[in-house]
Parts: C-alpha cells; structure tokens; sequence
C-alpha cells in the first residue's frame, strides 16, 4: 500500500508526527524559514516559497473580492457577523501547487496532513501510542 502525505504551510516537528508520517511518501510545501525542519522530514518533494507568501496569498484574494466584500457587509443586517476570511486561502493555494507539480496516481491513498493537529487535543493521541498511516490505512 502506497501513501502520499501532503504538508502545507508551517511545520513542526515531534515525535508523534514523526511515527504517523513513517514509511510514507511526503510532499511538502512551505516557507523558506521552515526549509530546515521539513528537510528532516525527508520529503520525496520540497517546495519552498517566500516568508510573506501567506500574507501577500491573503491580500491577493482581499484585493480580488474587494467589492463583493463591501456588498456583503453592506447587506448584512446589524447584529451578523461577517468576516472576509481570506487567512486560510494560502494552505488551498499550496495544494494546488503540489497537486499540478506532482503526479499521486500511483498512491492508494492521499492524506493532506496537519502537524498542530496536537495542539487541539480532539484526537487522543499520545506519544506512548503507536499511529502511523500505513498500519491505520491496512
């Protein structure tokens, strides 16, 4: 069983991550200032881009929608919260860019991955816990 894991934006290394990731194709799009710790990673591909791709990504897409934006928060009635969240448009802008730089056909399966799923504490997972793909996806 072949497993391709795509990693986008900000990375952080740990020991959980590292045992899920073992025995794993990765491809990883980051930033310049993470190019050392996703080399550790051993990726099969490493796409680095800028320091400010994330926040020159978000004002490219602020810019575009610039006029829907006002006529959505002119219509919106007092008392809705709108917010033109373009924060999270880069993770979809660097997939994109893995999914036309490589070719995953010979994958049976394709896991974008998060590495601060940790942080959130839904999962359960615990270092003293065996995870990795392989032994979840067999």
């Amino acid at each position: 069983m072949k497993v391709a894991v795509i990693i986008l934006g900000p990375l952080e290394q740990n020991e959980i991550n590292l045992r899920v990731l073992k025995g794993c194709d990765l491809y990883i799009h980051t930033d310049k200032n993470y190019k050392q710790i996703a080399e550790q990673f051993n990726p099969i591909k490493l796409i680095i881009s800028e320091s400010s791709y994330w926040q020159v990504t978000k004002n490219t897409y602020l810019k575009k929608y610039t006029d829907i934006i006002k006529k959505t928060e002119n219509s919106t009635p007092e008392g809705i919260h709108f917010n033109a969240n373009f924060g999270r448009i880069a993770q979809w802008k660097r997939l994109n860019e893995v999914i036309n730089q490589v070719d995953l056909s010979e994958y049976d399966y394709i896991v974008k991955w998060r590495l601060d799923l940790i942080k959130f504490g839904t999962h359960q997972m615990h270092v003293d816990t065996h995870y990795d793909f392989k032994s979840i996806y067999s």
